[in-house]
Formats: structure tokens, C-alpha cells, sequence
């Protein structure tokens, strides 16, 4: 994968991951830690190059 290929597929995996993250924070009885743990994790896996965690919701 080219680097121009490579930026666009990391910003549409941030962009999902912050959809993701607005969407379950705006529902009611949702625990923050457990975004916080996705968030984290997601991108940690992005900046190694692996693929994202399946959401905890």
C-alpha cells in the first residue's frame, strides 16, 4: 500500500473510531471507561499497523 492509501485508510479508521465513540457516549448508562479502553486500544493497534478491536458495545 502507498502512503497516500496508507493516510486515507488512517483517517477513515479515526473518523469511524470518533463516530463510534460520539454515538455510544450520547446514549444513556454507557460506562466511559470502556471507551476509553476501545479509544486507546484502537489506536494503539492503528499506529502499529494492526487491525482495530471489535468495539466493547
Amino acid at each position: 500500500m502507498n502512503t497516500a492509501a496508507e493516510l486515507a485508510a488512517l483517517r477513515e479508521a479515526l473518523t469511524d473510531l470518533a463516530t463510534w465513540a460520539n454515538a455510544t457516549l450520547n446514549r444513556e448508562y454507557t460506562d466511559r471507561q470502556y471507551i476509553a479502553e476501545h479509544l486507546r486500544d484502537a489506536v494503539e493497534a492503528l499506529a502499529n499497523g494492526d487491525e482495530i478491536p471489535s468495539p466493547p458495545y
